[in-house]
């Protein structure tokens, strides 16, 4: 595990692109694993719990291709996911993309 940090304090420690590698569960925080192309990981921690259920995961994950999310001005986060009529962008919360992440789905943070 990397340097631990806050989702607010990422953009400071850490500037691009960083796909992640793990998501754990802790029982009173949930940690992120970021990868960056540099080699540098950074581990962020949500004070949260992640309970991975059929809300945060709906049947409709499948068709999810990938999650993106922008902690630039805030927090942004998008889901790509597949349509009668191609690819789609649907805004997700933070949870929700998250638990995306930690079912196999590739997520990438930009800061």
């Amino acid at each position: 595990m990397g340097d631990k940090v806050s989702l607010e304090t990422l953009p400071e420690h850490t500037h691009g692109y960083a796909y992640v590698t793990a998501v754990d569960d802790l029982g009173t925080e949930t940690v992120v694993t970021l990868s960056y192309p540099s080699g540098q990981e950074v581990s962020v921690a949500m004070p949260w719990t992640l309970q991975i259920s059929h809300d945060l995961c709906p049947p409709s994950s499948p068709h999810v291709l990938a999650v993106q999310v922008r902690c630039v001005s805030g927090v942004e986060c998008v889901a790509i996911r597949r349509s009668p009529s191609g690819p789609e962008r649907v805004p997700v919360e933070l949870r929700e993309a998250v638990a995306l992440a930690a079912s196999g789905v590739h997520t990438v943070f930009v800061t």
